[in-house]
Order: structure tokens, then C-alpha cells, then sequence
């Protein structure tokens, strides 16, 4: 990769390093394998949530000293204006709520394209999700495929397999890894790359430095899907995102650390809660046919249809919960990351709740 175009890769840290031992090296290893994909040129910025996150990086980050790393600490502040959903949604002890202007995302987002505008020369802004994993070569692809536009444009790598099997996992763990790609293959997933679909991806993408002042001043930060969000600017200002299909697994995959049925279970549920914006009530993608991973997979291996049988009911019994209180109340809700989500139907604006005594 040529000096020319350096990379500063965004480390969103929302808590302290895992001490658990199977927690631990789900996140030591993608971390591990995404800082080995930068090269002296490049820089890190770990913006975390409080000093005890910074300082619980430092063992696994002494391994990198070839890189230049800088840390920040950014978190969501309070609404000053808050709604009155905890008492109009009847939730436990209402009055401990305190609602936020953004979510703890969308306050590193923030942070990450403030330095990435500061940033001496051209060069990409990386804004990976915790599990992502690749390699270098899957940057100089990237890199490279921007550049072949009239103006680099930003641009995301694209794969159908939400998880791979990793070596030494027991068959208990297989089974969940199973069931959550069975939720997740979906047709709808399957072909959001296509032209006119969506171009930046949270999961990971680079966004050229010219583009991130711009971005910083248009983004809508009242909307939970940032990605989506993001890729909508950058179509609105000319620069349509480019979305490229990887399906080389050692170049690029996702190692979420999802160990049961209750992990997937959440997952599901803040999905199917992206769909409630959308007026008319459309369903989520999740509702749409397995995709060909899938429909391949099933008629020869028994555990894995019985896998996607449970993700059907899982998805289902997961809808009818958002619906009952979306009846109830107007609004539903999911909790994530210490934060609470509420989305109502036909509103882009979700808000952001954590307890008082949280923050």
C-alpha cells in the first residue's frame, strides 16, 4: 500500500477487556488479527468509555509498538430535554432513567471522524466492529478498489456468512455459531449489495479523509442504524459507497462473541427493531426466505435444518414480544450494551435510555 494513502483505524472500546476465559480470546484474537493488518504508516485511535478501558488494553497493545496509538475517551451525553417514555412505557422505577442525546456508537463515531478530518494527509478512515477479523490483504483490495473511482470513494467488504466454526470449539458451541447464521442467511442479506443497495457496512468499511468532514456535519445522529445512515450521506453528496463480496474466509470473517441461545436471541431482537421505522409496517429482513447457504445446507445435514427451524421460532416468538408492547405502549424497546433502545413504528427517531446510576 502506498505511503500515500495511511490508515487510521478507529477502535470503539464500549467496556473493559474481557477477563472470562472464552470472552477473552474471542476479543484478544480479532483485536490481535486487526491491528496485525496495519502497517507502520498507519495509526490507531482507541476511544473508549472510561480510563479503566484504556488502561485494561495495554498488555495486548504493547505487542504492536511498530504502530502509533492514541487514545480518547467519548460517551453519549445526556438529552437535556428528556421524553417521558419510562412512565408512559411503565418501566421499573422510571424516574432512574436518564435519556441520552446518542448512542455510545454514535459518540465514537463522532470522535472518529473528528480525528479523521485532523489527519495530515490522504488517506482511509477504518471503522471496524469488534468482530471482524482480516488481513492485510483484504485493506490493499479495498484500498485499491476505491481508488479506481473518478474520486476514491469509501467502501465496505460484503460477506453472506455471518460466523465460521473456530478450531477447538466443543459441539455445543457449533450449534449456536449454526444457529445464528441460520437466522442471519436471508435473502433479503443475502442481496443488499446489489447495485442501488447498501454500500457502507458497520461491520466495516474505509472512508476516504475528504469525505469524514462532511460527514461529520450531516449526519442524522437520532437514527440507530449509523451505517445505513452513513451510506445514505454519502449517496446525498455524489459519493455512493461501493460494497464488495469477499468469500475468501481467511481474508475477512465475523467472530462475534455470541457462546448461547440468549446472545442470538438479542441479536434478533435489536434487528427486528430496525425494521420498525419503516412507515407501513414492513418486516424485517429476517422474515425473508434462508438464503443459498442455507437452503443448501438444510436438506443434507439434519442438526442444521433443526437450527434453522429454532431461528424461525426464535425470530417469531421474538416479533410477537416487540408487537405486544409496540400494542401496549407504542413503543418497543431492547436493551444493548448497557444502554436502552426505543423505536416506534414509522419514526426514524430512536431514542436512548441508560439508568442514572449507570452513567
Amino acid at each position: 500500500m502506498s505511503t500515500e494513502n495511511p490508515l487510521l483505524a478507529a477502535e470503539f472500546m464500549y467496556q473493559t477487556r474481557p477477563t472470562t476465559e472464552r470472552e477473552r480470546a474471542i476479543f484478544d484474537g480479532n483485536l490481535r488479527a486487526r491491528l496485525g493488518a496495519l502497517a507502520a504508516q498507519d495509526s490507531v485511535l482507541f476511544i473508549c468509555n472510561s480510563a479503566a478501558t484504556r488502561d485494561s488494553l495495554q498488555p495486548l497493545v504493547a505487542d504492536f509498538s511498530h504502530l502509533t496509538i492514541q487514545y480518547a475517551i467519548a460517551n453519549p451525553e445526556p438529552q437535556p430535554q428528556p421524553s417521558q417514555t419510562p412512565f408512559d412505557c411503565q418501566w421499573e422505577t422510571p424516574a432512574t432513567w436518564q435519556q441520552m442525546a446518542v448512542s455510545d456508537r454514535w459518540a465514537r463515531i463522532l470522535c472518529a471522524l473528528d480525528a479523521a478530518i485532523k489527519q495530515p494527509a490522504s488517506g482511509y478512515l477504518v471503522m471496524p466492529a469488534q468482530d471482524a477479523v482480516y488481513k492485510r490483504e483484504l485493506l490493499l483490495r479495498l484500498v485499491a478498489a476505491s481508488q479506481t473511482q473518478a474520486i476514491p470513494c469509501a467502501i465496505s467488504p460484503h460477506i453472506q456468512l455471518v460466523q465460521i466454526v473456530q478450531p477447538g470449539m466443543s459441539a455445543a458451541q457449533r450449534e449456536i455459531v449454526d444457529l445464528h447464521n441460520a437466522a442471519f442467511d436471508r435473502v433479503a442479506l443475502e442481496m443488499i449489495c446489489e447495485t442501488g443497495g447498501q454500500g457502507f457496512w458497520g461491520k466495516m468499511g474505509l472512508i476516504p479523509f475528504a469525505l469524514c468532514k462532511p460527514l461529520l456535519s450531516q449526519v442524522e445522529t437520532h437514527t440507530w442504524e449509523d451505517d445505513l445512515e452513513i451510506d445514505r450521506v454519502l449517496a446525498e453528496l455524489g459519493c455512493a459507497a461501493r460494497c464488495v463480496e469477499i468469500d475468501d474466509e481467511a481474508l475477512f470473517h465475523l467472530a462475534p462473541p455470541v457462546f448461547d441461545r440468549a446472545q442470538v436471541r438479542a441479536i434478533i431482537e435489536r434487528h427486528l427493531h430496525y425494521s420498525l421505522k419503516i412507515p407501513g409496517e414492513k418486516q424485517s429482513a429476517l422474515w425473508s426466505a434462508p438464503g443459498s447457504r442455507s437452503r443448501l445446507r438444510a436438506p443434507r445435514d439434519p442438526a442444521y435444518a433443526h437450527c434453522l427451524a429454532e431461528a424461525e421460532h426464535m425470530i417469531a416468538a421474538c416479533e410477537r414480544s416487540m408487537r405486544a408492547r409496540v400494542a401496549c405502549c407504542g413503543a418497543s424497546w431492547v436493551d444493548w450494551g448497557g444502554y436502552r433502545y426505543v423505536a416506534r413504528p414509522g419514526d426514524p427517531v430512536v431514542e436512548v435510555w441508560k439508568q442514572r446510576h449507570l452513567v
